[in-house]
């Protein structure tokens, strides 16, 4: 017999979202005293679904669907004693459950600070009706947690101010890193004969990139070479944005989250630079931090 709780977990997966959701799996990876159901909801769609209009085109929807599918299948197979849902958008068509099962909610932002900024995700609002329709929603889904986990004081501070939210069902928890693992280790050697700026950003435009860049050729201008005639300063991207090569940049498109060569470039640069235009709280300033 089992009596460790079953936990289902639904993360969505997009930008930083997925590093924190492959943190959080190794985490509970080597927890026994819970029985984990981990449900990863794809952005990504294909095949006929990609020819359904409004969730081909709508994340809100999509990942709504996905969610509801994927609880009522773990609760089908042996059922839930509690959810942890991140972030709020998979639990907006799932209110239902989240009253059934204690429940609770996990964001980095609300969705009226995205608004805020989301002309730099590509993101648009729509009608005034749809727009009251989507904060009822997720006003509804906030409501129907047992408690809800923001990633920062500002982001609880919109839930309080914007949705009502009781100020004592909001905990601040930051997300974070290994420190251990990420921190540079004592004695390892660093070329001090070249200057190396480091870039993480999946998204060039809206991490800054080209403000960096722009201002690297400027820098490099004036301290191009050293007394050996080699260059002393250096600037590594990692993006999945294409960027045409140019002197002194090194560009990364193919790292995944933690992967072992993106914490060597961590520990092996000097200066961690990210212009952002938008974020809501980027795992990459806690990974810079801890190396």
């Amino acid at each position: 017999m089992n009596d460790r709780p079953r936990i289902g977990f639904v993360f969505e997966q997009t930008l930083g979202h997925i590093t924190h959701s492959a943190n959080l799996e190794a985490v509970l990876a080597a927890d026994c005293s819970i029985e984990v159901i981990w449900m990863p909801i794809a952005f990504e769609v294909s095949g006929w679904p990609s020819r359904v209009p409004v969730f081909n085109s709508n994340w809100t929807v999509r990942a709504g669907i996905r969610a509801r599918r994927a609880i009522r299948a773990a609760d089908r197979a042996g059922g839930l004693d509690a959810l942890f849902i991140h972030t709020q958008v998979p639990s907006v068509l799932s209110a239902n459950w989240l009253r059934r099962i204690p429940s609770v909610i996990s964001i980095d932002a609300t969705p009226l600070q995205f608004d805020e900024v989301g002309k730099h995700y590509g993101h648009k609002q729509g009608p005034p009706s749809v727009e009251r329709l989507k904060w009822r929603a997720n006003r509804r889904a906030f409501d129907s947690a047992a408690a809800i986990v923001a990633w920062s004081a500002w982001a609880k501070d919109s839930l309080v101010a914007d949705y009502g939210i009781a100020d004592e069902k909001v905990t601040v928890i930051p997300p974070g890193v290994w420190f251990d693992k990420w921190a540079r280790p004592d004695g390892e050697p660093v070329d001090e004969g070249v200057i190396s700026i480091l870039f993480v950003g999946a998204d060039l435009v809206r991490k800054g990139g080209h403000t960096l860049l722009s201002a690297f050729r400027q820098v490099r201008a004036q301290l191009a070479v050293g007394s050996q005639g080699d260059s002393i300063v250096e600037l590594h991207l990692v993006t999945k944005a294409s960027v045409t090569p140019e002197a002194g940049v090194f560009v990364h498109g193919d790292m995944s989250p933690n992967d072992p060569a993106l914490l060597d470039l961590y520990r092996s640069c000097h200066i961690f630079c990210l212009p952002t235009q938008a974020d809501m709280l980027g795992l990459v300033l806690c990974e810079a931090g801890a190396a």
